[in-house]
């Protein structure tokens, strides 16, 4: 009884051909990408009253509806990237797990208020 690998995709009786990680490895690290943008532009809103006002898509929502439509587009079109260059590629998944950790933390202390609200506009 032959057992496939996570990596591998079986071409023929008995043979099996190894996948490529690029694809997983792009979601991997769009997602940390769509993370720090949101966080970026959560203390670029309270930097900069320009943006604040740019970033109000929604008036109901207010800059929120910015914030979140800018960072969702930011994760696809990083992710579309990613995924187009590193389609057919293994990438080192070590490394991109580091550095997307290293964006979801910095993206969620950009969102933290006692850091967004000490680099205010008063």
């Amino acid at each position: 009884m032959a057992t496939a690998t996570t990596k591998s995709e079986p071409t023929g009786p008995g043979e099996e051909r190894e996948l490529p990680d690029g694809p997983a490895a792009a979601a991997i690290l769009a997602a940390g990408l769509g993370v720090f943008f949101l966080g970026f532009l959560t203390t670029l809103n309270e930097m900069a009253v320009g943006v604040h006002d740019w970033l109000i898509f929604q008036d109901r929502v207010g800059p929120l509806s910015g914030k979140t439509t800018i960072a969702c587009v930011a994760w696809l079109v990083s992710w579309a990237l990613l995924s187009a260059i590193w389609w057919k590629r293994d990438v080192p998944l070590t490394a991109v797990v580091a550095l997307t950790t290293v964006l979801i933390v910095v993206g969620n202390v950009f969102m933290f208020p006692p850091v967004f609200e000490r680099l205010a506009v008063d």
